[in-house]
């Protein structure tokens, strides 16, 4: 399903979506009458995660019955996970701490000990997915250049990333092993604005990061001076298929961009890997979760202020104007829709995945 085609879907479903969910809200909004929410975010400020979550909590504290104020909070480590942990173990189930992180469908997969948290009892309220974008350092190339098209020649590059278990950073992995280029994965990083800061100074030469990121962080002004430049962005992947994203402006997806260096179409074990990542990955990125327990007025009522956020004119205006274009959030019922699949994947892609994340240990 491509970006559009989502948005198409979002919009056509909010008319339905407000009138089953205004049918009773009147303890709704007593529940979140003068009241202050939380969100938690599992990253330090600066990235695209931050910048996500802190573009849409001005508007939907308006849609919210009772409307609560919103409060951003920042709670790095472990990748998002120790924020993850935080708000299914120990945020009082009030409705009041709500965790706005990217899901780790990976760690989950894999049982990963760093992840404690079980994405199936959180009550998901709402979330989108976002494109990847892997951003190189032009002075690392060959020509000194911001040149994609030598990106396959250069030699000794240091990937730096979060930890072996993050979809970022295992794209960015299976795509440079995919193209044969010589680099060197330097995990440890705590969030995009670190890794940005790396590619910068001269420490690290390439990174992945979420569309988003690049576009608030990057394209107008690191990218537009040629310090750094977006090699390739990681599409999704629906039945097996690439579906490209037609909102990403300038910037080829990795099949094409693969197809373009070597003269043939990726293919081989690490293709279906990185293919399957894409299908795990893809569809949702950003969350919002509600802790278990939380009380089924304040849930109804957070989902009444997400599905009106989603049909907010100002909010699409903002987000157009921050990152140039609208964020793509998906209804409640696709996002978790894509949560509950999460246990049909297959036992052989669970093994490839472990196998995969412990080259990265050794």
């Amino acid at each position: 399903m491509t970006y559009a085609k989502t948005l198409t879907l979002v919009l056509s479903g909010i008319a339905t979506a407000g009138i089953l969910a205004g049918a009773n809200t009147a303890p709704a909004a007593e529940y979140y009458a003068g009241k202050t929410i939380n969100f938690i975010v599992g990253f330090n400020p600066g990235g695209g995660t931050d910048a996500t979550h802190r573009t849409y909590s001005p508007f939907i504290g308006n849609h919210i019955p009772g409307n609560p104020k919103i409060v951003v909070k920042n709670m790095s480590g472990a990748g998002g996970m120790k924020a993850t942990n935080f708000v299914y173990e120990k945020a009082k189930p009030d409705g009041l701490t709500l965790l706005t992180n990217p899901w780790d469908p990976i760690a989950a997969l894999i049982k990963s000990k760093g992840l404690r948290a079980d994405y199936t009892k959180f009550n998901f309220i709402g979330g989108g997915a976002e494109a990847r974008v892997t951003m190189v350092r032009s002075g690392a190339m060959p020509d000194g250049k911001n040149d994609r098209a030598v990106l396959t020649k250069a030699t000794n590059l240091k990937l730096a990333g979060n930890r072996p278990t993050s979809s970022l950073d295992m794209v960015g992995r299976l795509s440079l092993d995919l193209l044969g280029v010589s680099y060197k994965y330097v995990p440890g990083y705590r969030g995009a604005a670190q890794r940005r800061a790396a590619q910068l100074s001269g420490e690290a030469d390439v990174q992945t990061t979420g569309i988003l990121d690049y576009y608030a962080n990057m394209e107008n002004n690191h990218v537009k001076t040629g310090m750094l430049f977006a090699a390739y962005y990681h599409p999704r992947v629906v039945d097996g298929a690439v579906v490209t994203d037609p909102t990403v402006r300038n910037i080829p997806d990795f099949a094409s961009y693969y197809r373009k260096a070597t003269g043939k179409n990726p293919s081989g074990s690490k293709w279906e890997l990185l293919k399957s990542v894409y299908t795990l990955t893809s569809g949702l990125s950003q969350s919002i979760f509600a802790p278990p327990g939380t009380p089924p007025e304040a849930v109804k009522a957070l989902r009444i202020g997400y599905a009106k956020l989603l049909n907010d004119p100002d909010f699409a205006a903002f987000a157009t104007k921050r990152f140039g274009g609208p964020l793509a959030f998906l209804p409640t019922k696709d996002g978790q829709a894509i949560i509950d699949a999460l246990a049909n994947t297959n036992q052989e892609t669970v093994a490839a995945l472990k196998a995969f994340i412990a080259e990265a240990k050794m």
